[in-house]
């Protein structure tokens, strides 16, 4: 636009298919819809060539245009406060953009449905089994019958030439099976940033910038089938006939009897032919906002790249597998998996004076004394979010969404792993009402954090023009700081005793990364 001011803009426009399978072997799910190339199917449960349902099972989206525009202005005043500011002309620029950016569906989507039911059988108790009763519930003792050996059906199955002999009683309940709903569209993100750049004489130069971006469409998992917490909590007691035993945690797929004699088919919302399946949808949100700092020095006898991030992520689903609550995504919102706060890295790179303490620049001495350097790699970092989970089904809903309920106070009460004490105050943290989620946030907040320090001995020794051999010592954590992992972060009692579960229990770091490693190399070039 001038000699000082820069514009990009376009348009980007991509056509991303889901992914398909070249033998139709995947299913998805549409309540109420029956599938016409196998007709035997539970209601609802279908594969490519059903009705709705096209061979990528959701369809190809042609309307993915993702503007983009970006400028680069540099002030060409010469005189002024402006010039002293910025330093005068072509020392400092301001630079934003925009844009939206679409991704691909991830292909584990369609290798997470492979071996289902009709095309193989991926069994799952609908019920807590007994170990060496695996098809017999612990509850109930009903035995939910022997599954295998499996019979796959032909290959030529299609809605015109359909399958009406499958054996689904033997399938049923379908469990476990990851479902890509029919409705999902291409996930995107809309991201933007303002940032200034300003040298600082011949050899440095300062970037300081805002950086943010909105994600939509993401993928996550979500109960395609959750139970009824309501429903459950009248089949108890007096309201069942004599001998039956109460609804409760993970006994959603279970065939109730009224004392006036009324069936209940479980409480899950699609009866008993369905126990627990994750939909995969495109219906999880994030957003992200950073300041983000550098510096950054060249000279002959050391350069250096200082960065500094401060930064927050939020999202209700932080990857495909990460569950979102389906009956309420807000309480799956939270920090992302990946969240650090604050972010500091140095890189640098020194090259040692031996070759001043020579008084000449020839024989042995110089020789040996000239081309050492040190490099290293300083990281200073927030530790990485505690994802609080519960795995005792208290909410009645069999979604795995459970959370526990969090009364605020000092949550963070030992930094110190090695004193035997739990990282954060646990009794803060109490199972929830039969029939609720709880309180607590899935993510909210952090881990230990990263000190971290790796150093490199260099030493190049040429050859001739075209060989040379270098001498490396490296020494990784240098200073053999301890880098804590996260502590525990659920109740694995499956009785909800969130206190007093000892060491190695909830809030306990049990782990750390690596200590001190040292290592000494020669590498040739050629």
């Amino acid at each position: 636009m001038k000699s000082n001011l820069t514009l990009n803009y376009g348009l980007r426009y991509e056509i991303s298919t889901p992914w398909y399978d070249t033998q139709n072997k995947l299913e998805t799910l549409i309540p109420g819809v029956q599938s016409v190339v196998f007709p035997g199917a539970p209601l609802g449960y279908l594969v490519p060539g059903d009705p709705g349902v096209s061979r990528t099972l959701a369809p190809i989206r042609y309307n993915n245009f993702a503007p983009r525009f970006g400028f680069n202005y540099s002030p060409s005043s010469s005189d002024g406060i402006l010039s002293k500011i910025t330093g005068g002309p072509g020392n400092f620029t301001l630079r934003g953009g925009y844009g939206v950016f679409y991704t691909n569906i991830q292909d584990s989507t369609g290798f997470i449905e492979v071996g289902d039911a009709p095309y193989g059988l991926f069994y799952s108790s609908p019920v807590q089994p007994m170990l060496e009763t695996p098809y017999i519930d612990r509850a109930t003792g009903n035995n939910e019958g022997q599954r295998f050996p499996f019979a796959f059906p032909p290959t030529n199955v299609s809605k015109k030439n359909p399958d009406t002999t499958f054996p689904w009683s033997q399938v049923l309940p379908i469990s476990g099976s990851a479902l890509f709903d029919v409705k999902n569209v291409l996930p995107y993100v809309q991201s933007y940033y303002l940032g200034i750049q300003r040298s600082m004489g011949s050899r440095t130069v300062m970037s300081v910038n805002y950086v943010g971006n909105l994600g939509r469409k993401l993928i996550t998992q979500e109960e395609a089938n959750p139970g009824d917490a309501a429903l459950c909590l009248s089949l108890r007691g007096s309201a069942l006939a004599e001998g039956q035993t109460d609804c409760g945690p993970g006994l959603e797929t279970s065939q109730y009897i009224k004392a006036n004699g009324t069936v209940v088919n479980g409480t899950r919302v699609l009866g008993l032919a369905f126990a627990s399946n994750p939909y995969m949808r495109t219906v999880a949100a994030s957003n992200y906002n950073s300041l983000q700092a550098t510096l950054q020095h060249s000279s002959k006898r050391y350069d250096f790249l200082l960065g500094y991030t401060y930064a927050r992520s939020f999202d209700n689903a932080s990857a495909q597998s990460d569950k979102t609550n389906v009956l309420n995504p807000q309480l799956s919102w939270g920090l992302s998996n990946f969240d650090v706060t604050h972010n500091f890295v140095g890189s640098y790179t020194v090259q040692l004076p031996f070759d001043l303490l020579t008084p000449s620049q020839q024989g042995v001495a110089a020789y040996i004394a000239k081309g050492w350097s040190v490099s290293g790699v300083t990281t200073l970092a927030t530790g990485l979010p505690v994802t609080i989970s519960e795995n005792d089904d208290q909410s009645l809903t069999g979604t795995g969404a459970d959370l526990p309920d969090y009364t605020p106070g000092h949550l963070i009460t030992n930094k110190n792993p090695r004193s035997g004490l739990p990282y954060f105050n646990t009794d803060l943290f109490t199972q929830e009402p039969l029939g609720q989620f709880g309180t607590s946030r899935r993510r909210f907040f952090h881990g230990p954090g990263l000190n971290n320090t790796n150093l490199a001995l260099l030493r190049k020794f040429d050859i001739n023009e075209q060989m040379y051999v270098q001498f490396r010592a490296e020494a990784f954590n240098v200073f053999n700081h301890a880098q804590f992992k996260a502590p525990g972060q659920s109740d694995t009692s499956g009785g909800g005793l969130w206190n007093n579960q000892g060491v190695g229990g909830f809030g306990y770091v049990t782990a750390a990364n690596d200590p001190r490693i040292m290592q000494v190399a020669l590498k040739l070039y050629f």
